[in-house]
């Protein structure tokens, strides 16, 4: 097995929170909802297919469920910041930051 480069990595990283947000963005405003529910208020029988966009800004609306997602990446990208600074100063790491990133989420 050859080993992955750090760029491939971070793509693929990438990729994730992208395709995660993208399919955040198309459930979300259903979620919860039955199939009948969905087709009448789209009035489409294939549901919705396209993105429910807010109204001001213009921009697919995500959910709380995106939000953590990437709150979460950042708390973890401060940890591994840390330890690469400070290897000696892990013990908190990376549940303080995890933590820490999440009450700036709140």
């Amino acid at each position: 097995m050859t080993e992955q480069s750090s760029f491939q990595i971070r793509d693929r990283i990438r990729g994730c929170l992208i395709a995660g947000a993208a399919g955040d963005a198309l459930g979300y405003p259903v979620e919860f909802k039955l199939l009948s529910e969905i087709q009448a208020t789209y009035r489409n029988e294939q549901g919705i297919t396209s993105y429910v966009r807010d109204y001001r800004t213009k921009k697919a609306i995500i959910s709380d469920d995106t939000q953590m997602t990437l709150f979460t990446a950042a708390g973890l990208l401060t940890g591994e910041t840390a330890a690469a600074i400070d290897p000696e100063a892990t013990q908190l790491i990376p549940v303080g930051t995890v933590y820490m990133a999440y009450l700036d989420w709140l």
